[in-house]
């Protein structure tokens, strides 16, 4: 008899646990709302990237989260929708994408890559990976980040299309599809502001 009441105990006990690691896990408040963004695994959030973050020791590595899907971001009818702009600096290319609510992991990552020209930008990336012999890419290289295998994701790449300096590719995809995008200079010049821009939208 006692050994029943023990076993009845012990499932009680675990039974207990498992609750309480559930509860921990999907309703704790510190959390709530907060991305998770996964760098090689390891689990931050996103509020932890900010203006004093190094994000120069996030070159080559694989980062994954996972957004929502938001219609509002589409172009409204069945057209793609786009708009001139023009930036005074880099700062106001990152301030145009926090509007835009892209997260911060891919908005300190839009200002690496956008520092400098190609070849610099190309360098300093090399010199942190350790691949000092490296050839550099022609045309472009850059990052994929967040779900962008089968949802939401985003794509950074310096551009230097037909042998111009070019600039900055910025992509917003749901499962390999445009969902917007921004070209910073990609036609013209990014080794001297003011930038000029396109921001499109897709249906």
């Amino acid at each position: 008899m006692w050994r029943r009441r023990y076993f009845i105990v012990i499932i009680l006990i675990a039974v207990g646990l498992v609750l309480y690691s559930l509860a921990y896990q999907f309703l704790t408040p510190e959390e709530e709302g907060r991305l998770r963004v996964e760098i090689d695994g390891q689990v931050f959030y996103d509020d932890e990237f900010n203006e004093t973050y190094d994000y120069s020791q996030l070159w080559g590595k694989s980062i994954r989260f996972s957004e929502k899907l938001n219609s509002s971001e589409f172009a409204s009818g069945n057209v793609k929708e786009t708009v001139d702009l023009m930036f005074a600096d880099l700062e106001e290319v990152c301030q145009y994408l926090r509007d835009l609510r892209v997260p911060n992991v891919v908005v300190g990552l839009v200002e690496l890559y956008g520092n400098g020209t190609y070849d610099e930008v190309w360098l300093k990336r090399l010199h942190k990976m350790g691949l000092n012999d490296s050839v550099c890419p022609w045309s472009e290289f850059g990052t994929r980040l967040g779900d962008y295998g089968n949802g939401v994701g985003c794509s950074i790449a310096r551009v230097r299309p037909m042998g111009l300096e070019g600039g900055l590719l910025i992509e917003k995809l749901w499962a390999g599809q445009n969902i917007w995008t921004l070209e910073v200079g990609t036609w013209y010049t990014m080794d001297y502001p003011p930038f000029k821009a396109v921001f499109t939208r897709y249906p």
